[in-house]
């Protein structure tokens, strides 16, 4: 098997026929899918088991799996151990997925066999109908990854070999986990190849881990970021690349103090601030601090593309 697709599932029984449509579209054949349900108590195992038992084209193998209730990472990492694939892939339950997707992996993997990681961009949409492509600098420096989160959970196909031997996914994270996970697999200075085009519907709405306010999960996200911290710091990296490292991880603290600071949660935003300098980035010049100040501002004003000012620091 050369792919194997992992969807944990939690609660999602109104968004799930449209996932499985958009599964059952792919052109790629044979496929792996991988359903792990979360514990939901509406009806979604049902609806996967269901989804199971349908006749489907040839090539399209489907395993359900019951994973208790321990998060989307434990159920991720429960659908590696099923995975039969050489590259792994992960989904999110209430998203859709391109149907050529995997064909222009197989093309890109044909011309770089011996890549790690395979990368696309996708699309974002939004509740008011507007729709945005994820930024990406095309990189595969972990600072970039830090700063501009262009490796998300649905942004890269991995060689199954090299996600175990970099750790599979943290289970103690509850926010920002495809962001330290896809840093992690960068400081193993992975060969990536881009994908040129934008890929799937990506929705963004209430019931998604990624519309939680940014000030009620401030706790699970600087967690995060320590985790990050301590991936940079644990691992093989220069003097330089590691100063690298920590001024990004401090404009991506202090970004996110900005938008706690859209919470209408000051204190907590002004403590994030201070930590993002003392705790990440405690060299920091005058200089790198009135950039700091500047970029929390703006952003806090409601101004996008703030981790561009990365360059400067």
């Amino acid at each position: 098997m050369r792919f194997s697709i992992i969807i944990p599932v939690y609660n999602r029984v109104a968004f799930l026929p449209r996932l499985f449509a958009s599964l059952t579209a792919l052109t790629y054949r044979p496929l792996q899918i991988i359903l792990i349900d979360d514990g939901s108590v509406d009806g979604s195992l049902d609806c996967c088991r269901n989804f199971q038992a349908q006749p489907h084209t040839d090539g399209l193998h489907i395993t359900v799996l019951n994973g208790g209730h321990k998060g989307a990472c434990a159920a991720r990492n429960a659908g590696v151990h099923a995975a039969e694939g050489d590259y792994l892939y992960f989904f999110d339950s209430d998203d859709e997925m391109s149907p050529d997707f995997f064909r222009d992996v197989e093309q890109a993997l044909a011309s770089a066999p011996s890549a790690d990681l395979v990368c696309a961009r996708v699309r974002l949409y939004f509740p008011d109908g507007t729709t945005r492509v994820r930024d990406s600098l095309f990189s595969a420096s972990p600072s970039h990854q830090i700063i501009s989160a262009m490796l998300s959970t649905q942004s890269m196909v991995i060689r199954k070999s090299f996600f175990q031997a970099c750790g599979g996914w943290d289970e103690t994270l509850a926010r920002w986990n495809d962001w330290e996970l896809g840093t992690r697999l960068l400081l193993r200075s992975p060969k990536v190849v881009w994908l040129e085009r934008v890929y799937h519907k990506i929705h963004q709405h209430e019931a998604s881990i990624t519309g939680r306010s940014f000030s009620l999960s401030s706790s699970d996200l600087k967690k995060s970021i320590e985790a990050v911290l301590k991936d940079t710091e644990t691992a093989n990296l220069s003097c330089e690349e590691l100063r690298k490292t920590h001024k990004a991880l401090a404009l991506k603290a202090t970004l996110l103090a900005a938008a706690i600071r859209r919470d209408n949660d000051p204190m907590t935003a002004q403590a994030m601030r201070r930590w993002a300098v003392s705790r990440l980035f405690p060299s920091a010049s005058l200089a790198d601090r009135l950039i700091l100040y500047a970029a929390f501002r703006y952003a806090s004003a409601g101004g996008r593309g703030a981790w561009r000012l990365y360059r400067f620091l």
